[in-house]
């Protein structure tokens, strides 16, 4: 798997490895499909700050695994005066419902 963090929602995006043969400006070309931030929106940068170049591969860099991800930026969320909003999974109202359910019976 290649793993991408979105830094502005928290969340890892995983690919195919076999994307990593690919050059960054087509994984930036997958990162659109998958989560719609356009390509020419995208910073994608390494632990330390290197800025992944688009006509590199992938696989040129010491990046995307699960323990050393590829951090995606929006230039959008940067440029915004508001904070990104978060991406955040509760569950399903299914579990909360038994959960409370559950809570209340041991009062």
């Amino acid at each position: 798997m290649l793993y991408i963090f979105h830094v502005d929602t928290g969340t890892t995006i995983t690919f195919d490895i076999k994307l990593a043969l690919q050059s960054v400006a087509q994984l930036k070309e997958a990162i659109e499909r998958e989560c719609g931030v356009a390509a020419a929106q995208q910073v994608l940068l390494m632990s330390g700050g290197e800025s992944l170049e688009p006509n590199a591969r992938v696989c040129s860099y010491s990046a995307g695994t699960d323990t050393n991800p590829i951090y995606l930026f929006s230039k959008s969320a940067i440029e915004s005066p508001l904070p990104p909003m978060p991406s955040i999974d509760y569950g399903s109202g299914e579990f909360w419902r038994a959960f409370f359910s559950a809570y209340r019976a041991r009062d």
